[in-house]
């Protein structure tokens, strides 16, 4: 079942024609790039994870904040226009947040020493589940020595309380997943379970075909399933 999810996944994916965008790259220990603009995810795209929403509450001393954060890895067969770390096969790492009644400063995302990395953003990419349209963009970015890369909003404004930021997409070099986490940042530092790259391959990316046939095997069992739980019934 988890294996005709993701093809279900895939599927949406394949739906999506691909467009114009542009990168940053971003190296480790260097200054504040520009976040550039993204258009929507080359196709095909195949979702290889994603968190869902996830809405935590957090107080320190007298500061209470409450933030959604979501994450998706999206495998492309194409990188986007404007990708300066990839030919062929791109993984990318996108992040949304929204605070309920405080303004974010950044975000954080762990795990990137020793990847290429470049940046973008986009209000919103379509054939990601659960994601927002954004009402704020991203005005830099710069990652640590440690591979930690942080997105900054604008600081005369920040990510506007009960607004969703832009989608930040992280564009790498990685063949693989690993759990990690990131982290949204104002008076009240957030941390959220998410993903982040690894050099093993572990992603399995279905064929179209392959795709189109384990969707056929959902719509099956579900079909099978009803059979059986009609033919329990008493009759009358």
């Amino acid at each position: 079942m988890k294996t005709c999810l993701s093809c279900s996944a895939a599927v949406l994916g394949l739906l999506i024609l691909s467009s114009q965008a542009s990168a940053s790259l971003i190296t480790p220990g260097g200054g504040t790039v520009p976040v550039t603009a993204e258009g929507p995810l080359s196709s095909p795209f195949f979702i290889a994870a994603m968190t869902g929403p996830q809405t935590i509450t957090l107080t320190v001393g007298s500061q209470t904040a409450t933030v959604t954060g979501q994450e998706w890895v999206v495998e492309s067969a194409n990188p986007p226009v404007g990708d300066t770390v990839n030919s062929g096969t791109t993984l990318s790492f996108i992040y949304q947040v929204r605070g309920a009644s405080e303004i974010l400063s950044s975000i954080t995302a762990g795990g990137f020493a020793g990847f290429l990395t470049d940046v973008g953003q986009s209000p919103f990419l379509a054939g990601l589940p659960g994601g927002l349209v954004g009402t704020t963009g991203f005005s830099g970015a710069s990652e640590s020595l440690g591979g930690n890369i942080n997105a900054t909003f604008p600081s005369a404004t920040g990510l506007p309380a009960g607004t969703a930021s832009f989608f930040f997409m992280v564009n790498t070099n990685a063949v693989g997943i690993t759990p990690n986490s990131f982290t949204s940042n104002d008076n009240v530092a957030i941390t959220f379970h998410g993903f982040g790259p690894s050099n093993t391959p572990n992603i399995f990316t279905p064929e179209p075909t392959s795709a189109m046939l384990c969707l056929s095997c959902v719509f099956s069992f579900a079909g099978a399933a009803g059979w059986r739980r009609w033919r329990k019934q008493p009759k009358p």
